[in-house]
């Protein structure tokens, strides 16, 4: 499978910046996941550090626009499996 071409922006001109107001009723979840996605897009199709640092301002901008607290656009650490004991085994849920 071949990745797209890497490039500086992954949005097209006419986008509005407009995604789930974080004052709605939408589960947290799902506006979790925007910030999640707009992160990993970066991660994935922009080439430049600069160009990054730049697209993650960017993303930062558009979120804070949409009411989203500065908690949110924190990327999370990778989370320890809590069903995993210390010999390594899954516990039975």
């Amino acid at each position: 499978m071949t990745k797209a071409p890497k490039s500086s922006s992954i949005e097209k001109h006419t986008h509005t910046d407009q995604y789930f107001n974080f004052n709605s009723h939408h589960p947290l979840e799902h506006k979790r996941s925007v910030v999640h996605t707009l992160n990993k897009r970066c991660e994935e199709y922009v080439s430049t550090k600069e160009d990054k640092k730049t697209e993650k301002k960017h993303i930062r901008q558009a979120l804070a626009a949409n009411d989203y607290p500065a908690w949110t656009m924190e990327v999370p650490k990778a989370r320890k499996d809590k069903t995993t004991t210390p010999t390594g085994n899954k516990t039975p849920r």
